[in-house]
């Protein structure tokens, strides 16, 4: 008389269950829950600021009121009407230890080396989505050196206007041999692919590179069924610049007086652009109080200007409670450490995973990502903090593993992802359609109306970049179309 539900250690995939006094469901998918009839799809108003704010709903809620999401490594235990959630896994324990450079740098290649091998185990074709970047081409390499003389399928996205990585991607595909594949992405099919996006995510999630990742896998699935990817990367080696940035911050407090940081929002009311605004708001807080990830978007002097005020009142806390209680299991870290436990707990589980494994299994692909192998994640954070980012280089060490393995303007380049141009195709007759769309929120309480004007004709006249936050908009209004 006892169910046992569990979920990965690092939420790779996604689990979801509704409970009340007579039922408990729990599935891979909210579409599976919402076909028994037990729960119905209603907004969930709890996080409608966390994911104006981030672009995602980090768990365990989500924004199906009711229907909550298995955190990463725990398990749920029902019995007897009883419904109790324990952790099994975590790694805010591990503390750093003392290598030196080169044993580091052997340990975590041979790691790296076996993370990959164990994922191409299969009696399936197997493949790797190739960006051009750091980690796409790394795990490309290994893949060729694993299974020479086989060659690796490679799949990457492009765009007709040049904006995307496919000459660097071309460049890695050349070097191994790679039966390389492309698929190429146009503005026209941006509103279709919206919807496809959302029905098939579930959750609402503003990653326009979801878009292109649903695309290129119904591409690869004509050629592979399962394959491999470089997620995880960045948030367990250190590879976004806002580490450092939100580091060099937190240096800098220690020296400004008080008074002088209490005041910066108030200053940030003169600040020309919003992203001043931002700025200011990150200087006056403390790190555990203004990371929020690096998809973060909305800081409070900009929620006092687009926010209706009666929603600006109301709003939840919901957000602001679950990253305090993660920073507050690592706050005896250094400051890039914390965001690195931060990010994989929330920014990696609940909007990077949830896009990379709905749009593959969308077409049937099975993703597997080598760099969340739990045991290179547990060996990278007990690194010492100078092998992650040394001399303003992040992803330090693994940029020195791959300099043996692939050449140095793939290794040191700017990093770009799977990237689509959003700012280049928010605009024109695309640009009125999201008007009329972002239109339709006036007549909601959560925005001032004069504010989401402002947005689309600072954005029509160049004056400021605000495809994020109309992306946000765009992806709640289709979310609700199809949801709610």
């Amino acid at each position: 008389r006892r169910l046992w539900v569990a979920r990965d250690r690092l939420g790779i995939k996604p689990l979801y269950y509704y409970q009340d006094k007579d039922v408990f469901i729990a599935a891979s998918e909210i579409k599976a829950l919402l076909e028994t009839g037990f729960v119905k799809s209603t907004l969930n108003d709890n996080v409608l600021d966390a994911y104006f704010s981030v672009g995602y709903v980090p768990g365990p809620e989500t924004m199906f009121a009711g229907i909550e999401k298995v955190l990463p490594g725990h398990y749920l235990l029902v019995q007897d009407q009883r419904v109790r959630q324990v952790e099994y896994w975590d790694f805010a324990g591990i503390e750093q230890d003392s290598l030196d450079e080169s044993t580091a740098l052997e340990q975590i290649d041979t790691l790296l080396k076996d993370c990959v091998k164990k994922r191409l185990i299969s009696d399936v074709p197997v493949g790797a989505f190739l960006s051009g970047g750091l980690d796409s081409s790394i795990v490309v390499g290994l893949m060729d050196t694993l299974i020479r003389p086989q060659a690796v399928n490679t799949f990457t996205v492009a765009y007709h206007d040049g904006y995307s990585e496919q000459e660097y991607a071309q460049v890695v595909a050349e070097q191994f041999h790679s039966n390389h594949n492309v698929f190429y992405l146009d503005s026209d099919d941006f509103f279709t692919s919206l919807e496809t996006l959302i029905r098939f995510a579930e959750e609402p999630i503003v990653e326009p590179a979801a878009i292109a990742l649903y695309h290129i896998s119904k591409l690869a699935r004509e050629h592979a069924i399962v394959l491999l990817s470089g997620e995880g990367s960045d948030e367990i080696f250190a590879g976004y610049y806002l580490y450092q940035f939100m580091a060099k911050i937190e240096k800098a407090r220690q020296f400004i007086p008080g008074f002088l940081l209490s005041s910066l929002p108030f200053l940030g009311r003169f600040a020309s652009k919003r992203k001043y605004k931002k700025y200011l708001d990150w200087a006056a807080a403390p790190l555990a109080t203004r990371y929020q990830g690096t998809s973060s978007y909305l800081t409070p002097s900009l929620k006092k200007h687009l926010y209706h005020p009666d929603f600006l009142h109301a709003q939840s806390t919901y957000l602001e409670e679950q990253f305090e209680r993660y920073f507050k299991k690592v706050a005896h870290k250094d400051p890039v450490s914390q965001m690195l436990y931060v990010d994989t707990k929330t920014w990696l589980v609940d909007d990077l995973l949830v896009k990379a494994d709905k749009m593959t299994m969308a077409a049937s692909i099975e993703l597997r990502v080598p760099f969340l192998d739990y045991r290179l994640l547990e060996a990278v954070t007990a690194l010492p903090a100078n092998l992650k980012i040394k001399n303003g280089e992040g992803k330090y060490l693994l940029k020195k593993i791959s300099e043996a393995l692939l050449p140095k303007k793939i290794i040191y380049r700017k990093k770009m992802g799977f990237p689509v141009p959003t700012d280049e195709w928010f605009k024109g007759d695309l640009l009125n359609q999201i008007g009329d769309i972002v239109g339709n929120l006036k007549k909601e309480s959560w925005f001032r109306p004069d504010a989401l004007d402002n947005l689309i004709d600072r954005h029509r006249a160049g004056a400021e970049d605000h495809s994020r936050i109309l992306m946000t908009l765009l992806v709640f209004a289709e979310w609700r179309r199809q949801y709610a």
